[in-house]
């Protein structure tokens, strides 16, 4: 096994980590496989700016250092690994480069029996919970757009479409569904699908590519326009009532699982989630179930 170099991000971290307290836990993006649509390419992501120190970083090299920490017990590789999301995860998402989003996106935390975790980031943050820790709170993915929503749970999916052109979806002054609406409908029947499966007292990670949501679940609060504010505390209820404790995460759409059936583009029927919850009465007029 080659040795795996220490690049200056990582001796960086090694000198101040020590200093650290506080590590936000990263969770497996979901793996489930949904038809080609490429006549309808989701819109372009803006690059990421690059940094002078991450700079030396490529996609190339970061793939290769996961791999020598998820195959083999070379543990230098996986503090290098632990270090490098530590730092990724701590660099706001418009300045991550394309090898920080490779390594957030597609990391996988090698089970106990395939590598032994010693490691600098378990020693120094113990307290909290931490890259490569085993317990890893459920996930699940939404996604809206002038279609319909789009949900995913355990590599499971669901699909509702809405009801075009009805007086009780806002449409913007384009003349397009309002998408904060839509995204923040979507987070609604995301949680909704969540606890109707059985899931209360716990935490959940909502992965969601809407800023605002993502904002709006953060602070509690939303502008009052188109309802917003409304729905939003609607949702906050629903989750108080399930004692659900709601992490609101950010996810690139081209790597959203949920963007796929929000468009109308399914996976096979025996991949659908089950149970399916009932379409609240507020939102009956607006939505129905696709795919099915």
């Amino acid at each position: 096994m080659r040795s795996i170099r220490t690049n200056a991000t990582g001796r960086r971290l090694l000198n101040n980590i020590s200093s650290e307290s506080e590590s936000p836990s990263l969770s497996p993006v979901s793996s489930i496989s949904f038809p080609s649509d490429e006549a309808q390419p989701p819109p372009p992501a803006t690059r990421p700016q690059h940094d002078e120190e991450a700079e030396e970083l490529t996609v190339e090299y970061v793939s290769s250092l996961m791999a020598a920490a998820q195959t083999s017990r070379d543990t230098e590789a996986l503090d290098q690994v632990r270090l490098l999301i530590y730092d990724a995860q701590r660099t706001h998402k418009s300045t991550r480069t394309a090898a920080q989003l490779y390594l957030l996106l597609n990391w996988r935390t090698p089970s106990p029996a395939s590598v032994s975790v010693p490691s600098i980031l378990s020693r120094s943050l113990n307290s909290s919970p931490t890259i490569g820790r085993s317990t890893i709170s459920p996930e699940i993915f939404v996604d809206a757009s002038a279609f319909g929503i789009g949900f995913v749970l355990n590599d499971r999916w669901l699909a509702w479409s809405f009801v075009q052109a009805h007086p009780d979806i806002p449409m913007g002054p384009d003349g397009h569904i309002v998408m904060s609406w839509a995204e923040l409908i979507a987070a609604e029947m995301g949680i909704l699908t969540f606890i109707g499966a059985g899931h209360r007292n716990t935490q959940v990670i909502l992965r969601s590519d809407n800023d605002g949501v993502i904002a709006a679940f953060k602070k509690r609060t939303w502008t009052k326009n188109f309802g917003l504010d409304e729905i939003l505390k609607r949702v906050l209820k629903i989750c108080q009532d399930a004692n659900l404790v709601v992490i609101p995460t950010w996810i690139p759409t081209k790597a959203n699982p949920a963007d796929k059936p929000s468009r109308g583009v399914y996976a096979p029927k025996p991949l659908m989630f089950d149970p399916i919850p009932a379409i609240p009465s507020c939102l009956q007029s607006v939505l129905k179930l696709a795919g099915a």
